[in-house]
């Protein structure tokens, strides 16, 4: 009894000290071990896990922390923000409806609850539960955000312009006017777009999107050229591959000579294993500019992961004949020995090709003065095939003091050749 009641002092200080917010995880794993059934820690490493953007590890702390005690609120409202973050509106939407079940008229959850429906395009079950919301709380400005968002996606742009406008007056945040901007738009109040576009750039300059959308209208109303430079703009100041990726291909539409940004297009392109789009870039880029090394290389690196080994093969080398420089070469040969070793497989041999980029990859080392790579690469050739380019690869190894074995033929004739296999 006295061992209890020291292990319950224990976790009532364990419980003070996290109050504190300095609990890391393995502080409140601690603690679960002493109790695993107690659910504020359940909770609070929950939170933690959701404050990391680790939402997969928070929705199994709250429901641990649900199973110990079914009426938990907060824990219901956590594991449903986490399912928001992960777009998982569906069972947000389960979350927020058993914490509004457990506390019945809590505003907080009626508007997480709308939001989840509205995010889900549950409408019909959303517009009600904003409509009692504003009617109880008509100056909150979220509330009036998730109405105009409402309104937008059920075809009403002008309703939903009132509704931002009055949550922007409230509170005028880039949030709110990014969304007033498009619904102008939407709208076709071009030049209220475009008035509120550049207002929110000058307010909020690193807001990519702003430059984008502005691209946009300038573009509806046929300024091109400010249109690309918007939209150029919003390249410089977005981070997001994806977004990136649709820029540069507006960027590219209005001005298709821009080589320069179909590389970056390609590029962005490649990272989402879009193979097939980055290579129309790079061969739009070499009908432009015919013999493009970079362009050549791209295609390689492109035909590389569809397994289409030869076509990458025939790219590198178009690539290595135009160039001069040897750490250019360098990294071109780098990528055929990857090619050829992909082909080849854990068990199987290094083809001529790749024998030979690493022949070549050993003579610019060896000109650098970096023996020791040099030698790897002749001692993975002799390996492979000692009777590749054997009259220079022998004696440059040699001198390098690799090991090379005794041809057979100068091996005693007799008993002892049983032995070679040894």
């Amino acid at each position: 009894a006295q061992e209890e009641e020291y292990k319950q002092k224990a976790i009532e200080h364990y419980l003070r000290f996290a109050d504190t917010g300095e609990g890391d995880e393995a502080f409140f794993n601690r603690v679960i071990a002493l109790d695993p059934q107690n659910p504020q820690i359940h909770y609070r490493l929950a939170e933690l896990y959701r404050e990391r953007g680790q939402y997969v590890q928070a929705d199994r702390e709250y429901q641990q922390a649900i199973d110990a005690k079914p009426d938990f609120v907060a824990a219901y409202i956590g594991q449903g923000d986490a399912a928001m973050a992960m777009q998982l509106y569906g069972r947000a939407i389960q979350c927020f409806k058993k914490a509004f079940g457990l506390q019945t008229g809590s505003r907080t959850v009626e508007l997480r609850l709308a939001e989840a429906y509205l995010r889900d395009e549950q409408y019909d079950q959303a517009r009600p539960l904003l409509e009692k919301l504003l009617q109880a709380q008509p100056d909150n400005d979220t509330v009036q955000t998730l109405m105009g968002d409402l309104l937008l996606a059920q075809g009403d742009a002008e309703g939903a312009i009132e509704r931002y406008q009055a949550a922007f007056r409230k509170n005028p945040t880039s949030e709110v006017q990014l969304r007033l901007a498009h619904a102008y738009l939407v709208a076709e109040q071009l030049d209220e777009a475009k008035k509120e576009y550049q207002d929110l750039i000058h307010r909020f300059p690193y807001r990519g999107e702003a430059y984008d959308v502005l691209g946009d209208v300038y573009r509806k109303l046929g300024e091109d050229g400010q249109a690309l430079e918007q939209y150029r703009e919003a390249l410089r100041r977005t981070y997001d591959v994806a977004t990136k990726e649709a820029i540069a291909e507006k960027i590219v539409e209005l001005a298709p000579d821009d080589i320069d940004t179909r590389f970056k297009l390609a590029g962005y392109y490649r990272q989402e294993y879009k193979y097939d789009s980055a290579i129309r870039q790079y061969q739009e880029i070499l009908a432009q500019d015919p013999g493009n090394v970079d362009a050549l290389i791209g295609l390689g690196d492109c035909y590389v992961p569809k397994t289409k080994y030869d076509t990458a093969l025939d790219y590198y080398q178009q690539a290595l004949a135009k160039l001069e420089n040897p750490e250019r070469k360098l990294v071109v040969l780098d990528k055929v020995v990857d090619c050829e070793t992909q082909r080849a497989g854990p068990q199987g041999k290094l083809s001529q090709a790749g024998l030979e980029a690493l022949w070549q990859r050993a003579l610019i080392y060896h000109d650098q003065g970096k023996d020791d790579k040099a030698k790897a690469d002749l001692e993975r050739i002799y390996k492979t095939d000692p009777s590749f380019r054997a009259d220079e690869l022998v004696p440059l190894l040699k001198e390098l003091g690799g090991e090379v074995q005794t041809p057979p033929a100068t091996l005693e004739t007799g008993p002892q050749q049983g032995s070679e296999a040894e």
